[in-house]
């Protein structure tokens, strides 16, 4: 029996369905900090990019 008590075994398709949802909500999480890092650096230099 495991370690954690458990005599379930995952399948291939759990053990990838489970990778290919944590993978998607970290490529999530860091395009919206990518999208907020980008609104604050275009909040700063918008004058200037309108100016030329």
């Amino acid at each position: 029996m495991p370690k954690n008590g458990s005599d379930h075994t995952p399948t291939t398709a759990q053990v990838r369905d489970a990778y290919v949802r944590a993978m998607r909500n970290a490529f999530i999480a860091s395009a919206d900090e990518h999208r907020q890092e980008f609104d604050r650096w275009l909040e700063q230099h918008d004058k200037e990019l309108r100016d030329g």
